[in-house]
């Protein structure tokens, strides 16, 4: 796979400018109102149960021939693991279920409004919720399913508390610093923190440091003219291991733009943004 920056082995880029999270809206109201979106308008019977011995390949075979989007995995207990699409399309064909599937995530119902959905799924740091009905588990709500219903809501269907008009957070500072690795076989790193950052005294300060950065490795693929999704293997905050990170990009000399999709974040729970940076290319 090329990179999306050019045919080079390695692409390096350094931060150049600002990390900012513009918030299009906040989940985060005790009450919500009426019109408020909830699981059943977006949820769909998109899972089907399938033997634990069937590997990544059949799994795929099967759930695109019978257009469903997450196989569900059960033990003595129940259903207890949920493997996607995605997931299973990303890893290698001999690949098992189990070892391609992550915990189920915690219950909604189809009345369940998604902001609520999406303050679940950070409190669990799961990438998706388990639509259940009577006990049984009739469909998964994917986090990137709800944000996208909630932002392209009309605004008087968003939960009560929104904010079109609030001016972007600089999440680390003016001056962040951080490295952006791309190499030509997939596999993408990166390390941004904030730029004014001290050695800790004490426990307080250390958890500031814990909220003053951000790093996170995996595999990526390129969808599309001006899009790669990287599927995460190990990062810094739990809530964002295992999951699929959508990123739009555009290249302009040696700057590489790049904006996110419309999501939650784990050190903003309840928030829909979207972020926004620019990295320059290390010489």
């Amino acid at each position: 796979m090329k990179s999306p920056m050019e045919n080079r082995s390695e692409n390096r880029h350094e931060t150049d400018g600002r990390m900012s999270l513009g918030h299009l809206a906040d989940g985060a109201g005790a009450s919500p109102a009426p019109s408020q979106a909830r699981v059943a308008e977006v949820a769909s019977p998109n899972a089907i149960s399938l033997p634990i011995w069937f590997d990544s390949a059949k799994a795929c075979s099967v759930l695109r021939l019978k257009a469903r989007s997450f196989v569900l995995l059960s033990d003595a207990r129940g259903v207890r693991r949920v493997a996607s699409l995605a997931r299973l399309a990303a890893a290698p064909a001999d690949r098992g279920l189990v070892a391609s599937s992550v915990p189920l995530g915690p219950a909604v119902t189809p009345v369940t409004p998604l902001s609520q959905a999406l303050r679940l799924m950070d409190t669990h740091a799961a990438d998706h919720a388990a639509v259940v009905v009577g006990g049984v588990v009739v469909g998964i709500l994917s986090r990137e399913v709800a944000v996208r219903a909630i932002v392209q809501a009309p605004a008087s269907s968003r939960a009560a508390a929104a904010h079109p008009t609030a001016a972007p957070d600089e999440m680390y500072g003016a001056t962040p610093a951080g490295v952006l690795i791309l190499t030509e076989p997939g596999r993408m790193m990166v390390l941004m923190t904030a730029g004014d950052r001290a050695p800790p005294a004490d426990a307080a300060d250390r958890a500031a440091l814990f909220d003053s950065m951000m790093a996170y490795t995996g595999n990526y693929r390129l969808q599309g003219e001006d899009q790669f999704v990287t599927t995460v293997d190990a990062a810094w905050h739990p809530a964002w291991h295992g999951t699929e990170q959508a990123r739009f990009f555009a290249i302009e000399g040696d700057n590489l733009a790049i904006t996110t999709a419309a999501q939650t974040h784990p050190l903003y729970p309840g928030r829909i943004g979207r972020g926004i940076l620019t990295w320059r290319r290390d010489s």
